[in-house]
């Protein structure tokens, strides 16, 4: 299961909405959200369903880069 297609709107200075597309074979998928300052390292930052195909980011730092990536689990 994957997702693809991630694209990242900054809606607010604290927030960013992730979408993207589920290409998942399974209703009980989960997305895990990562976000990076360098592309190098990530943290988790939340989970999401697959389905639901968006993640709000409540908590971004004001002129901070961010890079993002998710991955799903079964």
């Amino acid at each position: 299961a994957t997702i693809s297609d991630l694209d990242v709107e900054s809606i607010s200075p604290s927030k960013n909405v992730l979408r993207w597309t589920d290409n998942s074979q399974h209703r009980g998928d989960t997305v895990t959200i990562q976000r990076s300052t360098d592309d190098i390292t990530f943290a988790d930052l939340g989970t999401a369903a697959a389905s639901a195909a968006t993640y709000t980011d409540t908590t971004p730092v004001s002129k901070t880069r961010y890079f993002y990536r998710g991955s799903t689990n079964n």
